[in-house]
């Protein structure tokens, strides 16, 4: 356990963590669930252009008149 002093003068207990007092922490980008969380909203996002990709570079061929219609 470490102390530290706050502004009020007031003695504070943190824990530390290695050579890092619990207060000191690492920025957001060097962490893992940052850019896992990011990762599932990015990849359905490349997905999508993926599929507008495909599908405005494959357009589907029209229906040619005289194709018998099956059921109702």
């Amino acid at each position: 356990m470490a102390l530290c002093r706050t502004d009020r003068e007031h003695l504070c207990e943190v824990q530390t963590k290695g050579s890092k007092t619990m207060q000191e922490g690492n920025p957001w980008w060097k962490e893992p669930w940052p850019w896992l969380l990011m990762s599932g909203p990015l990849l359905a996002m490349v997905a999508c252009g993926v599929t507008i990709w495909l599908a405005s570079a494959n357009p589907d061929r029209p229906v040619v008149d005289g194709v018998a219609r099956m059921g109702w």
